[in-house]
């Protein structure tokens, strides 16, 4: 009994460790999204469904001596595999058809290891019924599935984070080894188990556990049918709520860790004992499960994502137990026990195919799961109606036999005579006094099903009504979604850019590529380099135009991540872009719906592919690029591709940049510290990361947004612009994370995740957003340019000096009510904090009303008479010069810099003191 069970257990566990062992190292070889998970996955179940049908054949087919002959023979033949690393020449040259090639790397390296240990389960459990046939051969699948959560719970916490991926492997092979060897032994002791004719009778004295089945009753096709649909069922559930969750509600690495866990329990619980699973209690679950889920699917209702989770995870457990728990109900003897584990494993494999093949031909968003949930209540109902079917005969034919019984003829003592052979039949049920309540939970049950399934399908046609134009392929899904004044490109919960439908804004930056965002300052610095000819970007000086001429400081600019193609508004004519994008359907709808890269005077390539593996590729052919700004922006979506964060992958960056270029990466993200691992990249090559902080900006369609720009040496973060924005690794900070290629763990990184570090703006007045141009009248240059002014201002005076531009084209109006321009601006003046009882800021305003055509200032009332005339004279020549109004922008620009140093000398006093 321990051999037997600790082999299963062994086995499982190798089983589940080598998935992730496997997925970490192809994963960087085909993009690193959750298609490859979903590629292993379909492998994973295909190869167990093979292992399955291996230990059927080998166990019907052969005597008990060539079972153990042949099984040993093949374990033997699998050593030679050892170890299961995949060599580099499997690494693909071609971005197409990723899911052929997946297959075809595992079948090849582990494909004859994984499906020996898939079939361990079933065979030793069949040769444990034979040698032992007083145990119960189904608690040891439980004990398989009990392996496979350790395994599954382990890797990420105590495998990944402490061995490197060889040593990993190695391990691994050790393990393996050591499994062949029990393996042996439990053949040896199945070969010694009583004599064949012995064995036989042994098989026919099993009874099944099944109550009222014979041991040599063959089950029938419908029930046959039954354990298909439930187990693929159970596979669909699984990977669609797998989605649901670590896709859609949050996007959270190693989340998806706990519906395969919650998937494995059920197993664990429903073949350990059948009083696991009571129908009393899972099925009002699935259906309460099932009403909530419809309920949380509406956008109207706001809940926590984590208790939206919660449901989704309850409603899974509560699906796999009623769909594993009516498995175990109808199992068949232990005579047949092969067969049933093979065609469990057969409707796991077709679940699986039905999500990672069929949905997305089919389908075009993420349905699986409205489907799967409505196939698990019409399951539960119809095989609630099996057994009450079949019990409702077995009563038909106790009374009959009993009728049969008082017809018998009476024996000379009075007592009617015994049928021989009949079996006496039980006594009825107890006759219930609510003999409407079946009819009551039937009529609910079907109530339920049809709410369930019309809050479905109207939550799918709600998703349809906002879609302008989909996609949906091995990378998934992304739309592009309509507003009022936007469109929008998203991938689950991320955005992947937003334009601006309004007039004059159209090549307006928006999302994570602001003024002020690390991507932006890192461009505008090398552009005034180029264009002063000069050797480094230290001479970006304070107040310093940063609108660079069409034919002046051109730029290569390289971007690793598409989206909506954003980040060409941030180029020039005459610059070079040089996209690289793993989704060719995203610069199909990049191209189609939003005009980025068509506004652009810039050359616009967009290279498909893995990005690593096509620089790796260009590096190696001597194309070098010779890049001024790299931009490294994949890792704000459901997936983080870690392969782009490792230390040789830094390297090839580099190469591909000039000495002075800047390395850009957007690190984004709400549960994972990349900032981190970005650092610490920067520091074991001897080069320098500045962290910035950019603040979101709802009139430029703006969001918060984490960068950090590595530079070959220090002359970066010497610059002046640099100084004002960066914010500086502190003391208490999470230490540097260095991930390579051999040794890079997600967990940490998770660990070391503590909210970002608080930007210097935010705490800020408006977060230091200190122009808001509602009236459209700057360019997007020249609002670049006022920002910095403004930032700098306030940074050289430690806070003590602010100023801020507002132009507005309407009357401006306060909870609603129109008020005067004067009034607004002191209105203003005082939410954003310019105005406290302990507050040292001296701060200028200036509002520019359109409506009015005309300015209004607030100045501290403590000023000199003498600066409140000058600056009045310089908003006079701004706006009463008689240029004309479409020079506006470039004069009101240089107009507030004029101001600006004004202010700067303008005398310190309280803010309570100097109202005006």
């Amino acid at each position: 009994m321990i051999r037997f069970a600790i082999t299963i257990f062994l086995s499982a566990f190798l089983l589940f460790a080598v998935q992730p062992l496997m997925g970490k190292y192809i994963l960087p070889w085909y993009g690193g999204g959750a298609g490859v998970w979903a590629a292993c996955m379909l492998f994973f179940q295909c190869a167990l469904l093979v292992g399955y049908l291996y230990a059927h054949l080998l166990s019907s087919r052969l005597t008990r001596s060539r079972q153990a002959t042949v099984h040993f023979a093949v374990l033997a033949v699998s050593l030679l595999l050892l170890p299961i690393a995949p060599e580099l020449s499997w690494k693909p040259s071609s971005p197409h058809a990723p899911t052929g090639q997946i297959l075809s790397l595992l079948v090849i390296n582990v494909g004859i290891p994984f499906t020996l240990l898939a079939s361990t389960g079933p065979l030793l459990s069949r040769w444990f019924s034979i040698a032992l046939p007083t145990g119960s051969p189904y608690r040891l699948y439980a004990l398989s599935n009990a392996g496979s959560l350790l395994a599954l719970l382990s890797y990420p916490f105590l495998v990944e984070p402490f061995l490197r991926l060889t040593v990993q492997a190695w391990i691994w092979s050790v393990a393996y080894t050591v499994f062949v060897l029990m393996c042996a032994g439990c053949a040896w002791q199945f070969r010694r188990a009583a004599d064949q004719s012995v064995a036989s009778m042994a098989e026919g004295a099993i009874h099944s556990e099944q109550r009222g089945a014979a041991p040599d009753d063959h089950p029938s096709r419908h029930t046959m049918s039954l354990w298909l649909i439930l187990a693929a069922t159970a596979s669909v559930m699984l990977l669609a709520t797998t989605h649901q969750v670590s896709q859609d509600l949050a996007v959270i690495p190693l989340l998806w860790v706990l519906p395969l866990a919650l998937y494995l329990l059920s197993f664990i619980l429903c073949f350990d004992h059948h009083w696991w699973y009571k129908r009393w209690l899972f099925m009002p679950l699935l259906a309460a499960g099932a009403v909530a889920v419809v309920f949380i699917m509406f956008d109207e209702l706001v809940l926590s994502a984590w208790i939206q989770i919660g449901v989704y995870l309850v409603t899974l457990f509560a699906c796999c137990m009623v769909c594993h728990g009516e498995l175990v109900r109808l199992k068949p003897a232990a005579t047949h026990l092969t067969r049933f584990y093979l065609i469990v494993a057969t409707g796991g494999a077709a679940g699986g195919v039905s999500v990672a093949l069929v949905a997305p031909a089919v389908l075009p968003n993420y349905w699986e799961y409205h489907l799967g949930l409505t196939a698990t209540i019409v399951l539960a109902m119809l095989c609630v109606y099996r057994d009450s079917r079949t019990r409702r005969r077995r009563e038909r034919e106790i009374v009959s036999e009993r009728a049969h019984a008082r017809s018998q003829p009476r024996n000379k003592a009075g007592k009617r005579r015994k049928d021989k052979g009949r079996v006496p039949s039980p006594p009825l049920g107890k006759w219930s006094p609510l003999p409407w309540l079946p009819w009551l939970a039937w009529g609910g049950s079907f109530a339920i099903l049809v709410g369930v399934s019309v809050g479905l399908i109207l939550d799918a046609r709600h998703d349809l009504q906002r879609v302008v134009d989909s996609s949906r392929n091995f990378f998934g899904v992304v739309q592009v979604l309509e507003g009022k004044t936007i469109l929008a490109m998203v991938h689950g919960r991320s955005v992947h850019g937003v334009q601006s439908r309004r007039a004059g804004m159209r090549r307006t930056p928006t999302t994570y590529y602001g003024p002020d965002s690390g991507v932006a300052i890192a461009v505008d610095a090398i552009r005034y380099e180029r264009r002063s000819g000069g050797n480094s970007v230290a001479g970006h000086q304070r107040g310093t135009d940063n609108g660079i001429g069409a034919d002046d400081g051109n730029l290569r600019i390289g971007v690793i991540g598409l989206g909506a193609g954003t980040t060409a508004a941030l180029a020039q004519s005459g610059d070079y872009l040089r996209y690289y994008e793993i989704n060719p359907d995203v610069e199909r709808l990049a191209r189609k719906h939003f005009t980025f890269i068509e506004d652009t005077g810039a050359k616009v390539d967009v290279v498909l592919g893995d990005a690593r593996v096509v620089l790796e590729h260009e590096a190696g052919t001597g194309q070098l690029q010779r890049l001024d700004v790299f931009v490294i922006d994949a890792f704000n979506s459901d997936a983080v591709p870690m392969h782009l964060l490792t230390r040789e992958a830094l390297e090839v960056y580099f190469s591909h940049l000039k000495p002075d270029g800047l390395l850009v990466f957007n690190v984004s993200n709400r549960y994972v510290n990349l900032a981190a691992v970005v650092r610490g990249l920067a520091q074991s090559t001897g080069r320098h990361a500045v962290r910035i902080y950019s603040t979101p900006h709802p009139q430029l369609n703006t969001l918060a947004a984490s960068w950090v720009i590595v530079a070959n040496d220090r002359t970066f973060a010497e610059s002046d612009t640099v100084k004002v924005e960066e914010t500086q690794w502190t003391e208490n900070e999470s230490l540097p994370i260095l991930w390579t290629d051999d040794f890079a763990s997600l967990w940490p990184a998770v660990l070391a995740y503590k909210g970002d570090a608080a930007s210097k703006w935010e705490e800020a007045p408006n977060q230091g957003q200190f122009v808001v141009d509602r009236a459209g009248l700057l360019s997007n240059a020249d609002q670049k340019r006022l920002l910095r002014l403004c930032r700098e201002l306030y940074h050289d005076s430690a806070g003590a000096r602010a100023l801020m531009v507002v132009t507005t084209a309407a009357t401006p109006s306060i909870n609603g009510r129109s008020v005067p321009p004067p009034r607004y601006l002191a209105h203003l003046y005082r939410r954003l904090g310019f105005e406290t009882e302990e507050g040292e800021t001296s701060a200028l305003m200036i509002l520019v009303s359109t409506k009015d055509d005309t300015a209004f200032v607030q100045i501290p009332k403590r000023w000199p008479q003498s600066l409140k005339k000058q600056i009045q004279d310089a908003i006079a020549d701004i706006m009463f010069d008689g240029t004309a109004i479409d020079n506006f922008s470039g004069r009101l620009t240089s107009g507030v810099a004029g101001i600006g140093e004004m202010v700067r000398k303008a005398p310190k006093v309280r803010l309570s003191q100097a109202a005006d």
